[in-house]
């Protein structure tokens, strides 16, 4: 039975975060109930266009990185380099980590990633 009832249910995005709700933490649980709110109030009418145009620059489209998607890039690189739990892997294999978790941070700073919710984002500029 999805956690997210309508106007998410059978919904990718719905899908999605009945997928994350399995994850056994409390943040985790706490970022997918933010984004499933975000989205609920956005399908049942209940943000402006000036909100909306707001939080598309802040999960994703600010054009200088500084966004949700920037921080969760920056996020992977810091669980892969300041993190005591990771001492147990062998020297290689924490570089291997630590190399990957800094390559997901630059692709998700990357302005490529961004562009299209940037460009959605400006185009909320233009009213009838």
């Amino acid at each position: 039975m999805s956690l997210y009832l309508s106007p998410l249910a059978g919904s990718d995005l719905g899908d999605t975060l009945d997928d994350l709700a399995e994850v056994d933490d409390r943040d985790i649980a706490r970022i997918t109930a933010a984004i499933a709110r975000i989205a609920t109030r956005a399908r049942n009418g209940h943000l402006s266009r000036q909100h909306t145009q707001l939080l598309l620059a802040s999960i994703g489209g600010s054009p200088d990185g500084l966004d949700l998607v920037g921080a969760l890039g920056l996020l992977i690189a810091d669980l892969t380099t300041n993190n005591p739990a990771l001492d147990e892997l062998t020297d290689d294999a924490r570089k291997d980590a630590e190399r990957h978790g800094q390559e997901a941070a630059l692709i998700l700073q990357h302005d490529d990633l961004r562009r299209a919710a940037s460009d959605a984002c400006e185009s909320l500029d233009h009213t009838n």
